[in-house]
């Protein structure tokens, strides 16, 4: 068995190393400089594109995501409405973003290890359970693009304080590990954070698209 997923994963580490070699994408891309738009035929290097973000001449959100590390290269566009309600539901492992009770669009997503129940303290790996606000977006977080969650509340403060403990805190709706995104079809089969809410970077690009600053979350058992 362990020569098989060794096997595998020397062909999955060949292919990816071929594929940042000779990978060329071209692209349009908007002069957000000006009114109109500017044609680029230029090419570049998948490990050097990042992510860019253009718009369609209709104001539809085009999407071209060039991942950090290099791997998935691909473009799609959708219609990115904007969400007024983010829900977690932590027993299915679902991310709803919602605009006046519909669902837009869902995501699977990894929670902390500790799956069951509320976060009290610092360091016991649990997602946070309740109504909270995402306050603040991070562009330079350590795992691709992060939204802040306002844990912990006035109650959680209460609650920690009550029982001598430090609430912890910093907990974030973020993407993949930082040039270990080529990994995300392994790491979302898993509860692996220490309390916050995990997506691929995909799939984070488009929530940081999709949500506003002071946009409301309901995180459900």
């Amino acid at each position: 068995m362990k020569k098989i997923i060794i096997f595998f994963l020397t062909t999955y580490l060949f292919l990816y190393i071929l594929l940042i070699n000779l990978s060329i994408l071209k692209y349009n891309e908007m002069d957000f400089n000006n009114n109109g738009f500017v044609e680029l035929s230029e090419s570049f290097l998948a490990l050097d594109i990042g992510v860019r973000e253009v718009k369609s001449v209709n104001k539809i959100c085009n999407e071209y995501f060039f991942l950090k590390d290099g791997i998935r290269i691909f473009d799609r566009c959708k219609k990115l409405s904007k969400a007024n309600l983010v829900v977690v539901k932590k027993s299915k492992r679902k991310l709803y973003l919602l605009k006046n009770n519909e669902v837009l669009r869902s995501y699977h997503i990894s929670l902390g290890a500790n799956l069951k129940g509320h976060k009290v303290q610092e360091g016991d790996k649990k997602t946070p359970e309740g109504n909270y606000t995402l306050d603040y977006k991070k562009s330079n977080s350590s795992f691709f693009k992060a939204i802040h969650i306002s844990y912990p509340n006035k109650n959680d403060i209460e609650k920690s304080n009550y029982l001598g403990v430090n609430p912890g805190g910093f907990i974030m709706i973020h993407g993949q590990k930082n040039h270990f995104g080529w990994l995300s079809f392994l790491m979302q089969q898993f509860n692996w954070t220490n309390g916050c809410i995990a997506v691929t970077n995909e799939d984070m690009q488009e929530i940081w698209q999709s949500v506003d600053i002071n946009t409301s979350i309901k995180i459900l058992p």
